[in-house]
């Protein structure tokens, strides 16, 4: 098997710089309300994520790279890349969705095969559900020239700001003088469950491979254990001979021998073939495995394929796996994980523990965050299983010590293990560990604290700001805002000019009917931002409940005249309504009504209030056209305008949390020199 591809830093000068290198002609038009195009080059900040390697940041992404041919000077190669519905749409403020995609194929020593940078939109009132119940998945190729390549792939949000890197490792072979294969991949079909959107650069050699195997390979394979599979065994270069599969671990352990069925081949191109194969997964533990196919002899290069091997009954689609089964499952192939057992008080055992929270952050920093805090979610939750009254204390006394050392010598390494705590309290509190999710809750506050301390420009409280907003958040999501707004308190004495975060806190003091607080702080986020647009439309409603109509009428004009198509629009025309019709003016709140409902085709609120206003004015013919109407409209937001007012405001701590994700993964190098892992992903 091939050894491993070593991540190389990169100069982002010359990441920036390289040109986009794509092939053929545009194919068949995207279905509608999804279109992709070129944006010319990356944006320094993409470059600086690409040229540290790895995987991370939270917008769970997967890619696949398969030779579309074989050949001694120009390879096509099939790209895929897979994003998560749920976490590409979290805190998504509007029905149109921006994605920006930036792809590099990486050699040896740092040179730039090819580089795509593309935009992708999509309409949410028509794919939304779609995608939010499955994912998107992006297709494009690439043309290199045979080599080790890395291919790296950064994927945003543009208005959210989350980012997901990834990227995977393509061996392009040359051709032999002997009619024997030169290379095999396994690929596995993917699932219909995505959304797709296709490079308009997509080559013909690449499209036409996808026709012939009935659609693309499969990201991130999910193999049910003792039950039967179907793949293709890609085959470059001549006849490869009986074949046989084998399973391993991420530390090259055998995991399974599959069983394999050849069905029928077919030429995909020139030089290139595939065989359709039964595979019969065997049984045993579940987790993220390589696939491998070899021949008798062994000699032949060997792509290995990721997959995910579970029990049958969950053998879903990996975006239908939960993020902290994804992370236990990647920790099982760890020798990090221990047997449950009680933590005596030795000094041996206690530099074990500490031997394990060093570990798992190195593996962190070193480019593979889910296995590192699936390591220590495992170790921890072993520990508490062995001694529920002592493991607390142990567990705190072996990281205190080593955080207290790494904070001394390398302050920047604080960001990113607050980071890798944040998800850890994720992970502990997904798996019902209630205890362990509130310890890391506690030590990522403390680190941001310390950080806090040590900031002494602008620029570094700002981002020890979103970081404590970034944690409110999941405390939001956990279902303690009580928490969340300390946070966003300490948040706002460290940037007090942050609109959003006044804007978040404001919510979560009007939802517990703290009106003078609420006022306090929107008062402070339109200091900050005047214009704030869900600033003052929660000041209009406040002053409005409050009995000071007169300034919420003002407010609500102003948010009404703008031409923002935006829900807080939907909602200031329909208060402003409700306000005609409460002093009996059904004319002039038929006539907003009407004005809204065409600035709003898509809305069904707007147009079931106005039938609602209609029938109350006796204009009976008008109000059932209007529920006809509504019935048939489709839907202009992700969530109804009611939705996004009534719900915690994760949405305005959005982009302050992806700036944090991205500072973090960038410093990750601090921690491994902490550890004493040099200064970059190894």
């Amino acid at each position: 098997m091939i050894r491993r591809l070593r991540h190389r830093q990169l100069a982002a000068s010359v990441l920036i710089a390289a040109a986009a290198v794509t092939s053929g002609s545009a194919l068949r038009a995207q279905a509608s309300g999804i279109e992709v195009r070129s944006i010319g080059g990356a944006r320094p900040e993409a470059a600086a994520l690409l040229a540290h390697g790895g995987s991370g940041g939270p917008l769970r992404t997967q890619i696949v790279a398969l030779p579309a041919g074989h050949g001694r000077v120009a390879v096509p190669v099939l790209v895929g890349i897979e994003l998560d519905g749920e976490s590409l749409l979290a805190g998504q403020p509007s029905a149109r969705l921006g994605v920006e995609l930036t792809l590099y194929a990486v050699g040896l020593g740092g040179t730039i095969g090819a580089a795509i940078a593309e935009g992708i939109a999509v309409d949410l009132g028509r794919h939304g559900g779609a995608i939010e119940a499955g994912g998107l998945r992006w297709l494009g190729s690439l043309e290199l020239a045979p080599g080790d390549w890395s291919i790296r792939a950064l994927v945003r949000n543009r208005q959210t700001g989350a980012f997901g890197l990834r990227e995977t490792r393509l061996v392009l072979t040359t051709p032999g003088a002997e009619a024997q294969a030169t290379f095999l991949a396994p690929v596995v079909a993917a699932a219909d469950e995505w959304i797709e959107a296709r490079s308009p650069a997509l080559a013909p050699a690449a499209a036409g491979v996808l026709t012939e195997i009935g659609g693309p390979p499969s990201a991130l394979p999910v193999l049910a254990l003792d039950a039967p599979a179907r793949l293709w065994a890609w085959i470059g270069g001549g006849e490869a001979g009986p074949l046989a599969a084998r399973l391993v671990d991420g530390l090259g352990r055998p995991a399974g021998e599959p069983t394999l069925t050849a069905r029928a081949g077919r030429r995909l191109a020139p030089g290139l073939a595939a065989t359709e194969l039964e595979m019969a997964a065997p049984g045993g533990r579940a987790g993220l495995r390589d696939l491998i196919l070899t021949t008798h002899d062994g000699e032949l290069v060997s792509l290995p394929h990721r997959c995910l091997a579970r029990p049958a009954d969950e053998a879903v689609a990996w975006n239908a796996v939960a993020r902290v089964a994804l992370a236990r499952a990647a920790a099982e192939e760890s020798p990090e994980a221990p047997a449950p057992v009680a933590p005596p008080a030795s000094k041996e055992d206690l530099e074990r523990f500490r031997t394990a929270y060093r570990e798992a952050w190195r593996r962190y920093a070193a480019g593979d965050p889910e296995g590192g805090v699936a390591a220590l979610q495992v170790f921890e939750s072993a520990a508490l299983e062995g001694d529920p009254k002592r493991a607390m204390g142990w567990l705190a006394q072996a990281d205190r010590s080593l955080l207290s050392d790494i904070a001394k010598s390398r302050p920047g390494a604080l960001l990113p293990l607050a980071l890798f705590y944040q998800e850890l309290f994720r992970a502990h509190l997904a798996a019902g560990r209630i205890g362990l999710a509130r310890r890391a809750e506690m030590v990522t506050q403390s680190l941001l604290v310390d950080s806090a301390s040590r900031a002494a420009t602008d620029e570094e409280r700002e981002i020890v700001a979103s970081a404590l907003e970034s944690l409110a958040a999941d405390l939001l999501d956990a279902q303690a805002p009580n928490r969340a707004a300390a946070l966003l308190e300490r948040s706002t004495s460290l940037a007090p000019n942050r609109a959003g975060s006044w804007v978040a806190l404001g919510a979560l003091h009007e939802r517990n009917r703290e009106l003078d607080p609420a006022r306090r702080a929107l008062d402070r986020a339109l200091a900050a931002a005047p214009r704030h647009r869900e600033a003052r439309l929660r000041r209009a409603l406040i002053e409005v409940r409050a009995g000071s109509a007169r300034r919420g009428v003002e407010l609500l004009d102003q948010l009404i005249a703008e031409p923002a198509l935006d829900w807080i629009a939907v909602i200031a025309n329909q208060e402003r309504a409700r306000q005609h019709l409460a002093a009996g003016d059904l004319t002039a709140a038929a006539s907003l009504l009407e004005n809204a409902a065409r600035r709003f085709p898509a809305e069904p609120s707007l147009e079931t209030a106005l039938a609602y206003t209609l029938d109350r004015a006796g204009r009976r013919a008008e109000a059932r056209a209007a529920v006809e109407r509504a019935t048939r409209a489709g839907r202009s937001f992700d969530i109804a305008p009611r939705q996004h007012y009534a719900r915690f405001p994760v949405q305005a701590l959005a982009a302050g949390r992806a700036t944090v994700e991205e500072r973090g993964f960038l410093a990750r190098s601090e921690l491994l020199a902490a550890l004493g892992g040099g200064g970059g992903p190894a």
